[in-house]
């Protein structure tokens, strides 16, 4: 099994790291929202039919806010902790 890791960096700290699998796509941990929707603009150039995502709140949230303008579907959360 192959996993990729992503990294952005902003003022030499990583933001936000991201990591997928074809069986966990994407993992993200929390970084800023601007990040976040960079790397959903990459992936989706990628890999258009994800369909899961991981990670914390509110940078799942804005990855998943920029992902729902570029594939015109919305999307559900089915667990929220």
């Amino acid at each position: 099994m192959t996993t990729t890791f992503y990294c952005m960096v902003e003022d030499d700290k990583p933001v936000p790291a991201e990591m997928f699998t074809k069986d966990i796509w994407p993992l993200l941990t929390e970084g800023a929202d601007e990040a976040a929707r960079l790397l959903a603009r990459y992936l989706f150039s990628k890999f258009p039919t994800a369909k899961n995502l991981n990670g914390s709140k509110n940078t799942s949230l804005s990855f998943v806010e920029e992902w729902e303008a570029l594939s015109r579907c919305n999307l559900e959360i089915n667990m929220n902790s």
